[in-house]
């Protein structure tokens, strides 16, 4: 996802589900995420998110790291120098990092294309 086959300004709604904590590069992942979909357009994203007590967190974020379960970020760090405005975060189950965060791509209008 770091180099998207797709003309900028492409969808207008994008979902990943559990694909930033296991990527090399979720910030590219951001950015072009954010250049392939449209002004206003939506970014659905179902993952773990870091929150809350950073203590607890950490001890089991070390954890995960180490059974290759990725690495929970903090969703408005991935956002920021990005496009993506944050419009809805829902906590998926009452005992789980995992949420949904809808994000809007909020970018200054470009009508170029990507050349192949």
């Amino acid at each position: 996802a770091k180099d998207l086959k797709f003309e900028t300004n492409f969808f207008d709604k994008v979902l990943a589900t559990y694909v930033l904590r296991v990527a090399p590069n979720p910030f590219k992942i951001m950015s072009e995420v954010s250049r392939v979909s449209k002004n206003g357009a939506s970014f659905v994203i179902v993952d773990k998110f870091k929150e809350g007590n950073y203590f607890l967190h950490n001890t089991i974020q070390k954890i995960s790291l180490f059974l290759g379960w990725g690495k929970d970020y903090n969703h408005k760090k991935l956002c920021k120098g990005t496009a993506w405005q944050s419009v809805h975060k829902e906590k998926l189950h009452s005992i789980s990092a995992s949420r949904i965060v809808i994000l809007q791509n909020k970018k200054k209008v470009s009508h170029s294309k990507k050349s192949y």
